[in-house]
């Protein structure tokens, strides 16, 4: 498991308002994440600020995480679909 230093979104959210930028920083890539996890059939269905994390690379540079598939829902259109994985 990726070891990942930062905040939750959440947590960067209850210090104050994101500007423009920052929000569009964050979102492009979160909106790219989940995109990517439609295209393979899973469906996040507990997406929220507290399951993105806003990890620092080694060069300090934000980089979002989705996190929490826990209640992820597979529609890959095999018959286990229905199930919650």
């Amino acid at each position: 498991m990726e070891f990942l230093e930062g905040e939750s979104l959440a947590a960067r959210v209850a210090r104050g308002r994101l500007g423009t930028e920052e929000a569009v920083g964050v979102l492009i890539p979160v909106a790219a994440a989940t995109a990517a996890g439609h295209d393979e059939g899973v469906i996040h269905r507990d997406l929220k600020p507290g399951n993105i994390f806003l990890a620092k690379d080694r060069t300090g540079q934000i980089v979002p995480k989705v996190l929490d598939f826990g209640v992820s829902k597979i529609v890959a259109g095999d018959e286990g679909a229905a199930l919650t994985g």
